[in-house]
């Protein structure tokens, strides 16, 4: 208590305080192995007692504090009520209990429990007053500290929540204001991204939030060479946090002691920004201009947790970046092919036709006036045709699989299978061939497509058999789940010459060959084709094989197709 207070008749009553302070100063001994501060007073608060342990906590020795009014020695305010709710509590009731914040000597601060009792002699009148006070400062830090690192805590995790889920285009404003609650929580003034290209030599400021506009640094820091900050791009590089609280902590950081003392900054804070392992960024944090202050341990820890959090959406809105550049490439690329596909069946065609037409009359007309040089040399020329109209049809069969974009429908595969081995009959009988299938399911498809599919795996399966020994070809089906999706997998085996485990991805590019033309007819598009079509339907087809033990191909579908909005490439 620290107030000016009389109650009109204390003096009147100086021998009875006196009597009552010297029982308790009989009590002196006790008094002092007490390790709360113990202060008497009379009812003016001046001190008249005032043990060791008040002057291990307040620095005054008993000599210099006797008989001065207490306020001026501990200068105090009661937390969570005012003074004069305290003193009406204590002389109502003859005691109170609550916080209090008192300086030292040293000008330090403490937060104190204090239980004050208001002392009566045996007539019941009051005669002074006793205050035991304890420092509680270190439980209130703790406290304090632990308040803080929840509400960081539950920052963080909201900051999350916001970016699960997040759309591409709501990454910046998201961003934006996690820099300035950040900001907020850590006292700072401005708060920034910054991302690392070119092996670190080259910085970006993406996002930034200021306290003042007016200070912004965005637009001077993009693309910035910085190559005055290796040392600092190797402390981050390792993982190490850049905490800077007065200007000395920079002295022997080249870069950084120069940029802060060119804008007055004192305390700064830089989190390294990691993806993968690699680092790719950093936060940055910046105290008033001017100013030093301390980066508490438990907010470096928390702007971590931000920093992954920021990391992850910002490497999403990257790849849907990448992902529209490469629909936007896709579509020009399909645009191409279908000024090809009108190329290839018009302009390519007819002069073709023309060659195979004249070919033919030639043949006929003048055949027999050839020698047999020049009967070679038109065959040549009629074979060399023939190649070029098989290539072209190939071509364009491959150039419309996407862009027929026909809709997806319900497709009975046992009843595609059929058709197909109806068309490869003439086929199956001139290798003498043996083609199983099992019954397969219906799937939502493109019929025609899927008729082509299974047309040319089960005629390569056919084609590419081993001399001597009549092909088998086995086609069968089951359902399986593929990361959650639920797909159709269908294997088409054979016991052909199979191919090198290393061929297994090359077989399936355009043009590609393992033998010569001589050995194996064919345009080299066949499997080409195969995967295009598997891939409009959103699955996947994928061969394995060893030489001289046949192959298997393996196709995975959808039962059911998604809508265009959610397909899953």
């Amino acid at each position: 208590m620290c107030h000016r207070m009389c109650n009109g008749k204390g003096e009147a009553r100086l021998g009875t305080v006196m009597h009552t302070i010297l029982n308790l100063e009989q009590q002196k001994v006790l008094l002092d192995n007490m390790r709360d501060a113990v202060v008497i007073t009379d009812l003016r608060f001046h001190i008249l007692s005032w043990n060791r342990a008040a002057t291990t906590m307040y620095g005054w020795e008993p000599e210099e504090v006797l008989g001065q009014f207490v306020n001026d020695v501990i200068p105090q305010y009661q937390v969570g009520s005012s003074y004069e709710e305290a003193a009406e509590r204590l002389y109502t009731q003859g005691y109170y209990e609550g916080e209090a914040i008192q300086t030292c000597r040293d000008g330090r601060q403490l937060h104190v429990w204090a239980k004050v009792t208001l002392l009566r002699n045996k007539a019941g009148e009051p005669v002074g007053v006793l205050a035991l006070n304890r420092d509680v400062t270190d439980r209130h830090q703790m406290e304090q500290a632990l308040s803080q690192r929840l509400a960081m805590e539950q920052f963080v995790a909201e900051m999350a929540a916001q970016f699960i889920n997040l759309s591409p285009n709501q990454v910046d404003a998201v961003i934006d204001e996690a820099l300035r609650l950040a900001a907020a929580f850590a006292g700072a003034v401005r708060s920034a991204v910054f991302m690392f290209y070119d092996n670190l030599v080259r910085i970006t400021n993406t996002h930034e939030w200021c306290a003042d506009p007016a200070d912004s640094q965005k637009l001077q820091l993009q693309n910035v060479v910085v190559r005055q900050l290796n040392l600092t791009m190797m402390r981050f590089a390792a993982g190490e946090n850049l905490v800077i609280s007065r200007p000395q902590d920079v002295e022997n950081l080249p870069g950084i002691n120069t940029w802060m003392s060119r804008h007055g900054f004192r305390a700064t804070l830089f989190v390294p920004m990691f993806y993968q392992g690699e680092l790719v960024g950093a936060l940055g944090f910046f105290g008033p201009v001017g100013v030093e202050m301390e980066w508490p341990d438990v907010w470096v820890t928390m702007l971590t947790l931000l920093t992954s959090v920021i990391v992850s959406a910002l490497q999403r809105q990257r790849a849907d970046e990448q992902r529209r550049v490469y629909e936007l490439e896709l579509e020009r690329s399909n645009a191409d092919l279908q000024e090809f596909a009108s190329v290839a069946s018009h302009d390519l065609q007819e002069p073709l036709r023309k060659i195979l037409t004249f070919g033919e009359r030639l043949h006929a007309r003048y055949g027999e006036r050839l020698d047999e040089r020049g009967l070679d040399y038109l065959q040549r020329l009629e074979r060399s045709a023939m190649r070029m109209q098989l290539l072209l049809d190939g071509l364009l069969l491959y150039s419309r699989v996407q862009a027929q974009d026909r809709p997806f429908e319900p497709v009975n595969l046992t009843a595609v299978l059929h058709a197909v081995l109806s068309d490869l009959e003439a086929q199956i009988e001139r290798v003498n061939g043996r083609v199983t299938v099992q019954p397969l399911p219906t799937i939502e498809a493109d019929a025609t497509q899927m008729r082509q599919l299974f047309q040319n795996l089960i005629s390569n399966a056919l084609k590419f058999h081993r001399p001597g020994m009549p092909p088998e070809v086995d086609v069968q089906g089951k359902r399986v789940d593929v990361n959650g999706r639920d797909l159709l997998e269908i294997r088409i085996t054979d016991n052909g010459i199979g191919f090198e485990p290393q061929d297994s991805e090359r077989i399936f590019g355009v043009f590609q060959r393992l033998h010569g033309r001589d050995a194996y007819e064919g345009s080299g598009l066949g499997l080409a084709i195969c995967r295009k079509i598997v891939l409009r339907h959103y699955g996947h087809v994928a061969a394995y094989g060893a030489p001289g033990n046949g192959a298997t191909f393996v196709v995975q579908l959808p039962f059911t197709q998604l809508p265009p909005g959610q397909k899953m490439i």
